[in-house]
């Protein structure tokens, strides 16, 4: 019976063939998420239209986006369904976490707002019809106030 070590990454058991198996890049590194689709994700990243993409990406670089993707939806996901199972909401502790639930985490706990500061979350964040206008069209509204505008008309003939 083949060995199995207490390291992920020496996952060698051999086959009746005598062949080591194949072990993934995020079983190497004990990732849940897929390394290699990233790492894809990276090759056809495309800054500018003009631009080819990148051709080149180091061994290491996709490994360690992956596990900050990761380690951010796990914080997320937490805040989240402590968010969701605390009694001292409206309908009581539910079972389910919501988009709302999500939003609210994010932007409840300093530092992931700061890094999603410049974000919008279109089915859950809840933003003025003002502030949208003023993001898509980049000019600021006037607000109505004192009519000093206006032209007077002269009433004395």
């Amino acid at each position: 019976m083949p060995k199995k070590s207490a390291v992920a990454g020496e996952l060698a058991s051999k086959s009746a063939g005598g062949k080591k198996k194949s072990v993934s890049r995020a079983d190497k590194a004990g990732l849940t998420m897929s390394v290699s689709k990233v790492h894809n994700a990276m090759l056809k990243f495309k800054q500018h239209p003009k631009s080819k993409g990148v051709t080149r990406v180091s061994v290491g670089g996709p490994v360690w986006v992956t596990a900050a993707i990761e380690y951010f939806a796990a914080e997320l996901l937490e805040q989240a369904g402590l968010l969701t199972t605390s009694a001292d909401q409206k309908g009581g502790a539910r079972k389910r976490i919501t988009l709302q639930d999500i939003v609210t985490a994010l932007r409840s706990d300093d530092e992931m707002d700061k890094a999603m500061a410049g974000f919008r979350i279109l089915a859950g964040d809840k933003i003025s019809s003002d502030k949208i206008s003023e993001e898509l069209t980049g000019e600021k509204k006037k607000k109505k106030g004192k009519k000093d505008d206006a032209p007077v008309a002269n009433t004395q003939a």
